[in-house]
């Protein structure tokens, strides 16, 4: 094998994701965990941020769940920035969210919205409880939801 042929260039992915384009548009740990173990298989993700930055940025383990993607910075209180995600959203193989119920449904890129026209789209929504839970509205954070699996002794 020729040095050539040894080496990648930096703008080159590899791994056997390589051609899958993901859209992250995650906060907090689940969701950016996910997108990272994703990017270090070689996946293309790009994280969706508000025009604030995430607020998980003051956490140490932000740079690690969120290393190996690209950002893009997009306002989803304006028309503006719906329409750019919602065409992020078109172009991608998986869309990863934590968002409130219902709120990626209101943004347009929601499953329904984006599975009519991609049926193959993977979509994953992070929530703590599933759509038909009687808590669906809760907040999912863990302490909530370990309270209710009776996994949290100190409630």
């Amino acid at each position: 094998m020729t040095a050539e042929h040894a080496s990648t260039t930096a703008t080159e992915r590899t791994g056997v994701l390589r051609d899958m384009r993901v859209i992250d548009f995650g906060h907090s740990i689940a969701a950016p965990r996910a997108g990272m173990l994703l990017a270090d298989q070689g996946a293309t993700v790009i994280k969706v941020e508000r025009p604030q930055g995430d607020p998980a940025r003051v956490h140490p383990a932000f740079a690690t769940w969120n290393r190996g993607k690209q950002s893009v910075v997009l306002d989803l209180q304006t028309p503006e920035g719906q329409a750019q995600a919602q065409a992020l959203v078109r172009s991608a193989d998986v869309v990863l969210e934590n968002f409130r119920p219902g709120l990626a449904e209101r943004l347009g890129i929601g499953y329904d919205a984006l599975a009519a026209d991609h049926p193959g789209v993977i979509y994953y929504a992070f929530q703590g409880f599933g759509a038909g839970h009687p808590l669906r509205q809760e907040p999912g954070w863990e302490p909530i939801i370990g309270a209710r699996v009776v996994l949290q002794t100190w409630i």
